[in-house]
Order: structure tokens, then C-alpha cells, then sequence
């Protein structure tokens, strides 16, 4: 695959052999354990310590696929030949960080999104440096699962009343039709990319043992 860089083929050097390697040999294991999950809950409706598993596993997932995303984007902004350039807003969005000058000096202060604006904001960079096609659709169902996904993550993580552990069925749905849309998401963009940049075909990471809706009944 011919890549957004001129004069550059496939990105080469340790940062991005280093990247590669620790994003994409977890993607297996990831995804096995997720499958694993799915296949035991499916036998054992009341199985809710795997409900809860599968919901970590997941979004590990959704993470890692993130993780990616935004590294892969910081290493080709980086490079001097880029066709595309960022802005320092979009530089300071991919770190994590907020720059401002304050008596004449540079201060950088961390700054924490949640796990949604993170999607939105990575996306739209990534796109941006492959010159792609791609917007996320917000009133797309699979878009509104995984904000409602989010949700349910954050309170098994940090549960404050009674209850907060529970996980109903419906909600295993949401998750499970939520990781769905994301790893759609991933394989639409590596399309994209073939379609822009001709080359190799899509790398699909992430097969599914799931019915088509990704429902359980």
C-alpha cells in the first residue's frame, strides 16, 4: 500500500515496527477472548461475572484499535515530507494535551478526554492524514450503542450504589452490537485507504461468531 507520504512507501523505522507489532499482536487475543466470552454467556444467561469480562474485554479492544489510530497519526504527522499537514490543535488533541503561553513561556497541561470525544477527535485526524472519505454518521445506531456501551463500562468500573454491577441482557446486547459498529468502523477506513491509495485489501482484524444482528435472544 502506497501511504500519504511523498517519496515514502510503507512507513518504515523502530516506532512504527514497535507500534505495529504491540497493537496488532494483541488484536488476537483480544478478540479470542471476546469470542470465548460470547460463547460462554450465550450458554449461561446468568453467567454475569463473564457479562462483565466480555464488557472489559471489548472496549480493551476499542482501545487498543484507538491506541493505533491516534500513534500511527502522530508518526506520519511527524515526518517532514507529510503531503498533509496538522495543526498544533490537532498535534495537541493526539497528545493528550492543552499548550498555552503564560508570562512569555510554553505551559502544557495534560488534559483527558472521555472515551467518545477521543473516537470523534482521533477519526477525524486519521482521515485527515489518509485524505480519506470518512465521517463518522452520530445518528447512526451503531454510534448511539457505543456511546450507550461507554456508559455501562464506566459504571461496572466505578459503581457507587447498589446494582451498578448488574448487567442485563439488553445492556450485553448494547455492548456486543456497540464493538461491532466500532470494528466496522476500522475495516471501512482500511478500505477506504485501499480504494484511495490502491494496494493491498483490507486488513479485517477482527472476524465475528456473532449472528449478523450481534443479538442475543
Amino acid at each position: 500500500m502506497k501511504y500519504p507520504i511523498t517519496g515514502c512507501g510503507r512507513p518504515t523505522g523502530k516506532s512504527f515496527r514497535a507500534l505495529e507489532e504491540a497493537s496488532f499482536s494483541n488484536i488476537p487475543i483480544l478478540v479470542s477472548n471476546i469470542l470465548n466470552l460470547c460463547s460462554r454467556i450465550d450458554k449461561n444467561n446468568t453467567d454475569a461475572t463473564s457479562v462483565r469480562a466480555l464488557i472489559r474485554a471489548s472496549f480493551s479492544l476499542n482501545e487498543t484499535i484507538l491506541f493505533y489510530w491516534k500513534e500511527l497519526s502522530l508518526i506520519l504527522s511527524e515526518r517532514n515530507n507529510s503531503k498533509v499537514k496538522l495543526t498544533s490543535k490537532e498535534i495537541d488533541s493526539l497528545k493528550g494535551r492543552k499548550v498555552e503561553i503564560k508570562k512569555g513561556k510554553r505551559v502544557e497541561t495534560p488534559i483527558r478526554l472521555n472515551f467518545l470525544d477521543r473516537v470523534k477527535s482521533t477519526l477525524k485526524i486519521y482521515s485527515k492524514l489518509w485524505e480519506l472519505n470518512y465521517g463518522i454518521d452520530y445518528k447512526n445506531a451503531g454510534w448511539q450503542k457505543l456511546d450507550m456501551a461507554s456508559k455501562i463500562r464506566d459504571r461496572l468500573t466505578h459503581p457507587d450504589r447498589k446494582g451498578d454491577l448488574d448487567v442485563s441482557n439488553e445492556e450485553y446486547n448494547t455492548v456486543r452490537l456497540a464493538s461491532k459498529w466500532f470494528i466496522d468502523q476500522q475495516n471501512e477506513i482500511d478500505r477506504l485507504k485501499k480504494q484511495r491509495w490502491a494496494g493491498e485489501g483490507a486488513v479485517h482484524i477482527c472476524g465475528s461468531g456473532a449472528s449478523e444482528s450481534g443479538e442475543r435472544g
